[in-house]
Formats: structure tokens, sequence, C-alpha cells
């Protein structure tokens, strides 16, 4: 299975570690460079293919895409006032 890069900041500098098959332990993966982090609690026979399975369908939250697109907002601001002339 084939670990996708952060998708924070594009690294492939992580970190892996599994609970060792216990079911009440936490997993997960950590990117080295930014700090971003995903934590399972994996429980079936291969907690690495759950861990990697996990980082792979990390999706932004609610909260970081609004701020995305309040920023790529001001960025089209921006360039529309660059754009138009004014009268």
């Amino acid at each position: 299975m084939k670990l996708k890069p952060c998708r924070k900041c594009g690294s492939k500098d992580v970190d892996i570690w599994d609970c060792g098959y216990s079911s009440f332990n936490v997993g997960g993966i950590k990117c080295l460079s930014c700090g971003h982090e995903v934590k399972v609690s994996p429980c079936g026979l291969d907690p690495q293919d759950e861990l990697i399975t996990a980082w792979n369908k990390d999706k932004p939250t609610i909260e970081e895409q609004l701020k995305a697109a309040k920023k790529e907002i001001r960025r089209l601001k921006k360039l529309l006032n660059l754009t138009v002339p004014r009268n």
C-alpha cells in the first residue's frame, strides 16, 4: 500500500506507529515536517494498512476548508482590483 504525502505540506517524511494488535491502543501517522497527525485505533489483522488507509483518506476539516476559501476570496478580490480599470 502506497502512502500519500502529507495533505498539509506535501512532505513524505512521516513517522508511523501502530498499537501492536491491541485494540485499546492508538496508532497513527505524523508528518515530521509540519506536525499534521492522523490517529486511529486499528484492530484488524494489519494495523499498518489501516493506518495508511486512514492517512490517505484524511480530508480537511470544515474550519480548514473555510479558512482556505476565505484566503482564495481575498486573493481573487485583490486580483480583481488589479485588473479592473477604475473610472
